[in-house]
């Protein structure tokens, strides 16, 4: 991993290395280390600067979100409350207490209103009893949604989750193992000293880390972190921390936007909006490039190395553009090696002429050599036993470079050939290293790619279940619906629809096939509740009923089979046949049986 800021997707679970809220087996370390190259005697150093505590993405979200909830909460509280108190007035017959106001319309008093636990999140006091979605399940439904609108496929910007997860690196593996600075750090971490180590990686995490993080947090407070690791069981030491993007406001029902657009253009107006999530990045980028300059251990910082990559992940064609540069570089190896044995040919040849062309050809030779062992290694330095018992300094520099031509030609093209012969073997390693990574790449995007082609799967599937239930259903409580706008309902899931007359008027409402449903049921309630409608109308009203809940409870015992719960038994319906009896007859026969304390009413069900 280069020095750099990038996003990445991995578990919370994977980032503190912990599964179920236990900490990894030797089980769990070794199906990682199939990809990743983990070291679990090193985990122990690793530092969670900011924990998920074993939870998952859901709950930490959910847990997030609790003070939000609770304030949600409130104010149907209060509102409920307020009502109350405006429709109630002191009691005469019982000092110090209410009661209820007369309503003028209707000659009787106001019922008090209670809280509605549809309306209210499963938290605080309403814990057991709120009903209503939780945040995660909202924002996650609200992304998917994002997802499908004009996405392509492979599109780097599909979120997978609602939190959003970064890596920060500060150097490559050559850095680390060439850079002074980073190489004392890194040998002093993975040595054998775990009190050296220690204080190596507090050091670190002193000078670099903390704040990086601090000023990320501070710079972006509509990105709460909320974990953070630094891992040092890896190749290099490196942060790892995920954030939920968050603004509060009126979106998701008063639990505010998760876009991630939104919280970095909250954050950062100076941004342009088209550009805004590159931009982003190449700001990280810099402030780290920045960091990295002017922050010193001791006397000495960082080398600053090249300049770090893009926020993308590797692609194919990254490392068919690294396999390019090293085949370039196993060309040059290959040419200049042909120049060194050219030399040497000639050099031999023109040993029998004159004593000035010999050394012309020499010169020519030690020349050359020199060329190919700076090309091949540019530290490379002249062994004390050939340098008066010093060791002579890099060929790259004035010194060396003059160190080496007062060696023989002999001595210089041996040791171009053999410098030369390593670095071809070190690049031939690279090269197998690249290709091993890229097939690895591969799998790990088909595996994804499959992931996601089962979860597509199951999504149909139960889109498909849900149409049949919905068509079933209107052919209980709307049999001569008309056909366009009964496959319109079906097929889109809302349509505007006739549902009643008013003082001879048509009635017209935008409604979804539930809501028509749920319509068409209240419907049949009220003519069977009717004893004014004829005595056919209301049986036949009752036959309907009864078939819809047999309908509805065939849907749950589908939807539950592999729950040990006989469903059928449970609400008093025979499911081996295609429709129920009367619902009445139902409850009379349960009730005289006494097989149920109380058989729960129809209307009354949910579903």
């Amino acid at each position: 991993m280069a020095q750099g800021f990038t996003a990445i997707s991995t578990s919370l679970g994977e980032a503190e290395r912990v599964r179920d809220g236990k900490a990894w087996t030797a089980k769990d370390y070794a199906e990682h280390q199939k990809y990743y190259n983990i070291d679990p005697a090193r985990s122990k150093l690793n530092s969670v600067l900011i924990s998920a505590d074993g939870l998952n993405e859901r709950d930490l979200v959910n847990r997030f979100m609790e003070p939000e909830m609770l304030a949600a909460n409130q104010v149907q509280i209060d509102k409920v409350k307020r009502w109350n108190d405006a429709h109630s007035e002191p009691d005469p017959d019982n000092p110090g207490k209410t009661r209820m106001m007369m309503n003028p319309d209707k000659g009787k008093r106001y019922g008090k209103r209670s809280i509605n636990k549809t309306r209210m999140f499963p938290v605080g006091a309403y814990k057991d009893k709120g009903t209503k979605q939780m945040p995660y399940d909202t924002f996650k439904s609200y992304i998917q949604l994002g997802n499908a609108r004009g996405k392509e496929a492979d599109s780097t910007r599909l979120r997978t989750g609602v939190l959003q997860q970064y890596a920060v690196s500060w150097g490559n593996s050559d850095e680390w193992q060439n850079d002074p600075t980073r190489k004392a750090l890194l040998d002093a971490i993975q040595g054998d000293d775990l009190t050296r180590a220690k204080q190596a990686t507090q050091i670190f995490e002193g000078a670099y880390v903390k704040p990086f993080l601090e000023q990320f947090q501070t710079e972006n407070p509509s990105l709460h972190v909320l974990q953070a690791v630094v891992h040092y069981d890896e190749t290099n030491p490196h942060l790892q921390f995920s954030v939920m993007p968050h603004v509060a406001g009126v979106e998701s029902g008063g639990l505010g936007s998760t876009s991630y657009t939104k919280a970095l253009k909250t954050d950062h107006p100076e941004l342009h909006a088209s550009k805004i999530i590159g931009e982003f990045y190449e700001s990280q980028h810099l402030k780290l490039r920045d960091q990295i300059k002017t922050t010193k251990l001791g006397k000495s910082a960082m080398i600053l190395g090249a300049r770090p990559g893009s926020h993308k992940s590797h692609r194919v064609d990254q490392f068919a553009k690294m396999e390019e540069d090293n085949a370039k570089q196993m060309q040059w190896l290959a040419d200049a090696t042909a120049e060194v044995k050219r030399s040497q040919a000639k050099a031999d040849a023109d040993q029998q002429d004159a004593a000035k062309t010999k050394d012309n050809a020499l010169a020519w030779s030690k020349e050359s050599s020199i060329t190919l062992i700076t090309g091949s290694d540019p530290s490379h330095r002249v062994p004390a036993e050939r340098n008066n018992g010093v060791v002579g300094e890099p060929i790259s520099s004035d010194e060396g470079r003059k160190q080496h031509k007062e060696q023989s030609a002999n001595w210089l093209v041996q040791t171009a050939l053999r410098v030369a012969q390593a670095a071809a073997a070190k690049l031939q390693a690279l090269k197998k290293a690249v290709k091993e990574r890229e097939k690895e790449v591969k799998e790990r995007e088909d595996r994804a790619k499959k992931r996601e082609d089962i979860v597509t799967a199951r999504e149909q599937a139960q889109k498909n279940r849900n149409k049949v239930f919905d068509a079933k259903m209107l052919d209980i409580v709307a049999p001569n619906m008309d056909s366009l706008k009964r496959d319109e309902l079906l097929n889109d899931g809302n349509a505007i629809v006739t549902v009643g007359a008013s003082k001879g008027k048509i009635e017209q409402r935008y409604v979804t096939v539930d809501n028509y449903i749920g319509l068409g049921i209240m419907g049949l309630k009220k003519v069977r509740s009717d004893p004014a409608a004829p005595v056919a109308q209301r049986q036949r009203a009752d036959e309907r009923l009864a078939n819809v809940q047999h309908t509805m409870v065939a849907h749950i015992a589908n939807e539950h089979k592999d729950d040990d719960i006989d469903w059928g038994d449970r609400f008093g319906i025979d499911l081996s046949l295609s429709k129920s009896v009367s619902v009445n007859k139902v409850k009379k026969q349960y009730t005289q049986q006494k097989q149920r304390k109380k058989v729960q009413q129809d209307d009354e069900l949910e579903f």
